[in-house]
């Protein structure tokens, strides 16, 4: 299995807070992140095979980071379905059933 790392040439975050870079089948990318990392994220991006058209959407600390997810899926018509989460990726996507139960999250299936 490839990582975000050597397959993107991209590292994201790292830290507690959630930076999530978002591939769907059908649609354009995009990523979600603090509000305070932007300008990071999109340093990050223009040195990617994405480039600096990715869509960035950030979360403020009272925010929930997994609403900016689910908002940016259903933005692309998908409200259900399976997601493919890269296996380094830490635990975190629990959090996403509350916010949209319909979406499977197999972990280390991407």
């Amino acid at each position: 299995m490839l990582s975000r790392r050597s397959f993107l040439r991209l590292s994201l975050g790292g830290g507690e807070r959630l930076w999530a870079l978002l591939i769907p089948a059908r649609g354009d990318p995009f990523v979600v992140c603090p509000a305070f990392e932007e300008d990071r994220a999109r340093e990050l991006l223009a040195d990617s095979p994405f480039g600096t058209n990715t869509e960035i959407r950030t979360w403020q600390e009272d925010e929930s980071p997994f609403l900016r997810v689910v908002a940016g899926l259903k933005d692309r018509g998908i409200a259900a379905g399976r997601l493919g989460i890269e296996e380094s990726v830490k635990f975190v996507f629990e959090l996403l059933t509350p916010t949209s139960p319909s979406l499977e999250q197999p972990f280390g299936a991407a």
